[in-house]
C-alpha cells in the first residue's frame, strides 16, 4: 500500500466522537467540614491546644461557598495564631482583584492574604462563581496548611541561613 493511499484511507475513516468529561460537582459543606475538622484536630494534637471553636460550616450536602471556606480558614488561623513562632513580612496583594460579596469574607481574605496563607490570585478569592471545585479546594487547602506549618515551626540558623542577617 502506498503512502498516498494510506493517508486517504486514514483521513477518510470516521473517528469515534470525542468523549466529553462530565462536569465535576463542587465541594459540599459536609466534605469541607470533615476535612477542616481533621485539620483542626491535627493542629490541636500537635500544639496541645484544647477546645477549638466550632466550625461555621454546617454538615449538609449543599455546595460550600468560597466565602464560608475563607471564614473557616480564618477561624483556624486565629486558633493556630498563638502557636506561631515568628511573624513574617506582610505579603503584597491587590484586594481589587478579590471577588467577594460579604464584608466578613473580604476582611478574612485580606488578613489571610497578608500572612501569605491563601493564593492572592487563586480561585478562592478571584472566582466569579460562589462554589469551588475539589481540585481548587485541594490547592487552596494545601497552600493554607503549608503556610500554617511554616509559621508554627521554629526556624534555626543551621537549616535557614538567611536568618543570620
Amino acid at each position: 500500500m502506498s503512502l498516498a493511499l494510506l493517508v486517504v484511507f486514514v483521513v477518510g475513516q470516521k473517528r469515534p466522537p470525542a468523549k466529553v468529561a462530565a462536569p465535576v460537582p463542587p465541594v459540599t459543606c459536609a466534605e469541607a467540614r470533615d476535612f477542616l475538622q481533621r485539620v483542626e484536630g491535627a493542629i490541636a494534637d500537635v500544639n496541645g491546644a484544647k477546645n477549638p471553636p466550632d466550625s461555621i460550616i454546617r454538615n449538609s450536602n449543599a455546595p460550600v461557598t468560597r466565602e464560608a471556606i475563607l471564614l473557616e480558614y480564618k477561624r483556624i488561623f486565629d486558633f493556630t495564631h498563638p502557636f506561631f513562632s515568628y511573624e513574617p513580612n506582610p505579603a503584597i496583594y491587590n484586594p481589587a482583584m478579590f471577588h467577594l460579596k460579604g464584608a466578613a469574607a473580604m476582611r478574612a481574605a485580606k488578613s489571610l492574604a497578608g500572612w501569605g496563607c491563601i493564593n492572592r490570585v487563586g480561585a478562592l478569592v478571584t472566582n466569579q462563581e460562589d462554589t469551588i471545585s475539589p481540585a481548587q479546594f485541594g490547592d487552596e487547602s494545601g497552600l493554607f496548611l503549608s503556610r500554617l506549618a511554616e509559621l508554627t515551626h521554629t526556624p534555626t540558623i543551621k537549616f535557614s541561613p538567611y536568618l543570620e542577617h
